[in-house]
């Protein structure tokens, strides 16, 4: 059976999309790894400029309302800890590499904010 030209054009074609598509998904899983890396180790600016590249890959934009959040964060001032407490309370942050973070920093914000809360409400 002989091949005919455009046949191989096709299959040619088909190929180079395939290739083109694949390093894209490569290359978004790569900038998505290193962003939530970034994250984990409190590197927020780091973790917002590879969020910025991603556009809408997976949850890319809840990370950054997240990492925008926690960049201003300031466990010695309140209104820092305030909006922060108030900001995460609105995100939906499902994530499971990253759990263990998002549970760790709401609970050291909410802590902070319920203590000044009680403590503001005393005097």
């Amino acid at each position: 059976m002989k091949v005919l030209p455009i046949e191989k054009f096709i299959i040619y074609s088909i190929i180079i999309l395939t290739l083109i598509f694949s390093a894209s998904l490569i290359r978004d899983y790569a900038v998505y790894s290193s962003a939530t890396a970034d994250i984990k180790n409190g590197e927020y600016l780091n973790a917002i400029d590879s969020l910025e590249r991603l556009g809408g890959y997976k949850d890319a934009e809840t990370l950054k309302v997240y990492c925008e959040i926690m960049k201003e964060y300031d466990a010695q001032d309140f209104i820092s800890i305030y909006h922060c407490y108030r900001g995460l309370s609105k995100l939906e942050l499902d994530n499971k590499s990253l759990n263990e973070v998002f549970a760790k920093t709401t609970t050291e914000v909410e802590t902070l904010y319920k203590h000044y809360d009680v403590t503001l409400s005393t005097k």
